[in-house]
């Protein structure tokens, strides 16, 4: 069992510093009144019932709420809550429920949601990993962050439920290894599960550092992604792939680019796969610039990448252009 999680310091509200200077002097009363040898509590309920008498209500109320307010962030690894797994091996997340509108997003086996409502029986058909396919059944509101948006799915496709660490642990415990925004955590993080029985967690904070860890028999490793946008997660027998797509500028705006990174999971660790490259601008070069935009579509059978590279001068005018078609398989998994 993991130690209890710290508790992340915080101020006390506006006012209250003279309310809580009060309670310390009563404490310090309430040890000078006691007489530790005699093993009696009788001279404590006493002297708690004289010393708190004396302060102004709503100095005892305020005290007594801030002293509630902090107990309530600590967590234990321990501490749990359920979630649903993906159990088909794609699920279409709909931002309406149209019934021949494409995904807005496909979650993969091994993913986890909250259904927050089910609806009613709806048919589905329209394409999805860029294949014919439909769905005909009860349609749920679900969630993927516990502060996240909702969005609508067919609950057939969700499964097994899944114990797993709350919410306030999880990002208590990234904040500790990684200089991320505590108070956005909640609405960021996603969490899946491996074949292995990891729970792979990451945020899409898309600017700043972005976290990736797996947790394993209650313990989390982390590492940081830097402008992380979204992530595409794929398990395996043997191991698992998080593959995200990241952001980044350099030489004050000159160039700037797209890269997708493969993370992989495998045996409670993560490691950092070569990036591929998508989209680049470079406009060093005071007489012509480089553009290469390319779109990306991901799928269990790899990554295909479609788009032109073109060059011109400081005037506007084209100098040369390329297509771009290439495609590139996903780690193995099996």
């Amino acid at each position: 069992m993991s130690p209890k999680a710290a508790v992340p310091p915080r101020s006390a509200p506006r006012g209250a510093a003279p309310l809580l200077a009060a309670l310390a002097l009563a404490t310090a009363a309430l040890a000078g009144c006691s007489d530790p040898s005699s093993g009696s509590t009788s001279t404590s309920t006493s002297a708690t019932s004289t010393a708190t008498s004396t302060l102004p209500a709503t100095a005892t109320a305020t005290a007594t709420a801030t002293a509630t307010a902090t107990a309530a962030v600590t967590y234990r690894a321990t501490d749990r809550e359920t979630w649903l797994v993906v159990t088909s091996a794609a699920a279409p997340l709909l931002g309406e429920l149209e019934d021949d509108d494409p995904p807005e997003e496909v979650i993969r086996r091994g993913e986890l949601v909250k259904i927050t409502k089910e609806l009613h029986p709806f048919h589905w058909d329209a394409k999805m990993d860029g294949k014919p396919d439909k769905r005909e059944g009860l349609a749920v509101e679900i969630k993927y962050a516990e502060d996240g948006a909702h969005k609508y799915g067919f609950k057939p496709d969700f499964g097994a439920e899944a114990s797993v660490p709350v919410t306030g642990w999880l990002c208590d415990e990234l904040t500790k290894k990684l200089p991320f925004d505590r108070a956005r955590c909640p609405a960021l993080l996603r969490r899946a599960r491996t074949d292995d029985g990891g729970l792979l967690v990451y945020a899409a904070c898309s600017s700043g550092t972005c976290p990736v860890a797996i947790v394993k028999d209650d313990k989390m490793s982390a590492i940081a992604v830097e402008n992380l946008t979204s992530g595409w997660f794929f398990s395996g027998k043997k191991r698992s792939v998080l593959l995200v797509a990241t952001r980044w500028v350099k030489d004050n705006g000159q160039q700037s680019g797209g890269s997708l990174v493969p993370i992989l999971v495998e045996n409670g660790a993560l490691s950092r796969g070569e990036e591929i490259p998508v989209d680049t601008i470079d406009a060093r070069d005071p007489k012509k610039s480089l553009a290469r935009l390319v779109h990306a579509t991901v799928t269990p059978e790899g990554i295909s990448l479609e788009g032109e590279e073109s060059t011109k001068s400081a005037d506007g005018k084209t100098l040369s252009t390329k297509p771009i078609r290439d495609k590139r398989p996903l780690p193995a998994l099996d």
